[in-house]
């Protein structure tokens, strides 16, 4: 089975909004450290599909081992290399979940292609046959889709970044981080949730506290690939306490920054 992820263009007034919001007065407690929101972020961003269709699914992840391969066809590779060995570094860390680089397209379960914008949808037909891909990327600004198998493990995932395009609205290194991080198995994107990479509204470039949560949920022990909607939720409870108790929740805003693609590019 085929999912796909897509990069979008956030228009100005949408952003202005976003503005506005984070301008709010803090409380406390913000309210995406409150379990209740983060619950409902997680079955938001992993139970559910941008592509083909946003409805509910069994959840899904990686059980293997991620072996990337990446082939640049455009930009200086040493650099593409470099800004996918941080963010590898970086996911790893949090989720615990082994990532590897191979040198071979035919050792690698998940492959990076750098392309241009006129040879994107080309590059996307050497991989995958995506329904609708005209229509995707009218709006896409990256994309990125992982298979799974008839027991919900991701087994193979393919990121294709256009890099003149990217690097032309300045956000090549925002591409690279949502793309690898979805392909973890957060594959929705979501007005809903914010502050997260995982909202094409949001302002946010690299991964925010909540990401943080999420990927930390979706490693989890607890959960398992396949579990339905009603099965995660179940297991929820327990691991938010888990997380609290060790104060992930309350820490999560700092510990994201640890080797993290903010802290490596200075910002």
């Amino acid at each position: 089975m085929l999912f796909v992820i897509k990069h979008k263009y956030i228009p100005l007034h949408i952003l202005l909004c976003y503005l506005w919001i984070y301008s709010c007065p803090v409380s406390a407690q913000p309210h995406w450290q409150q379990e209740s929101y983060i619950s409902s972020s997680f079955l938001e961003i992993a139970l559910k599909h941008e592509y083909p269709s946003n409805k509910k699914s069994n959840f899904s992840r990686w059980k293997r081992p991620l072996k990337i391969f990446i082939k640049s066809e455009l930009g200086s590779a040493d650099l593409q290399r470099r800004l996918y060995s941080v963010q590898a570094a970086h996911l790893q860390s949090i989720t615990g979940h082994p990532i590897y680089f191979v040198e071979s397209e035919a050792q690698a379960n998940v492959i990076v292609v750098f392309t241009s914008a006129a040879n994107m949808k080309a590059d996307i037909l050497k991989h995958i046959k995506i329904k609708n891909l005209d229509e995707i990327l009218k709006t896409a600004f990256c994309l990125a889709n992982y298979q799974i198998n008839s027991k919900q493990e991701i087994i193979g995932g393919l990121i294709v970044i256009p890099v003149d395009k990217t690097r032309q609205d300045g956000r090549l290194v925002e591409c690279v981080v949502e793309e690898l991080t979805q392909l973890m198995g957060l594959p929705n994107d979501s007005e809903l949730v914010y502050p997260s990479i995982f909202n094409d509204r949001s302002i946010d470039s690299y991964l925010t506290g909540l990401d943080y949560l999420l990927l930390k949920i979706a490693y989890h022990p607890k959960l398992k690939p396949g579990m339905t909607d009603s099965q995660v939720r179940v297991q929820l409870p327990a691991i938010l306490k888990q997380l609290r108790s060790h104060n992930e929740i309350k820490q999560a805003q700092q510990r994201v920054l640890h080797n993290s693609m903010k802290s490596w590019v200075g910002e």
